[in-house]
């Protein structure tokens, strides 16, 4: 139960840090930009990003092409604060004190 609320928790966090990097994002541009999940991985670490799409479609265990652009790319182009959100807050629900 505390590693639920711990990671209920840190889903919060990073829901926050993701709303403020849009904040932040349309004071500088002037324009308003959702952060994806996507843009956020590829924000953070660009090289972990390829090196993924190259094995889901290139691997030889793998090889699944299809897998990539049908459906990984549609759960990567979730927004991202709403979906941490979410998930922290379901988290620390179901493992709440009770």
């Amino acid at each position: 139960m505390i590693i639920g609320r711990l990671l209920g928790w840190l889903f919060l966090t990073v829901a926050i840090m993701a709303g403020a990097a849009e904040l932040a994002a349309y004071v500088d541009a002037n324009a308003y930009r959702i952060l994806s999940i996507g843009d956020l991985w590829r924000d953070i670490h660009p090289g972990t990003f390829s090196s993924v799409r190259v094995w889901i479609e290139h691997e030889e265990y793998l090889d699944a092409p299809w897998l990539w652009d049908p459906i990984v790319v549609m759960l990567l182009n979730v927004f991202a604060w709403p979906l941490f959100c979410a998930a922290g807050a379901a988290l620390l629900y179901l493992c709440r004190h009770r």
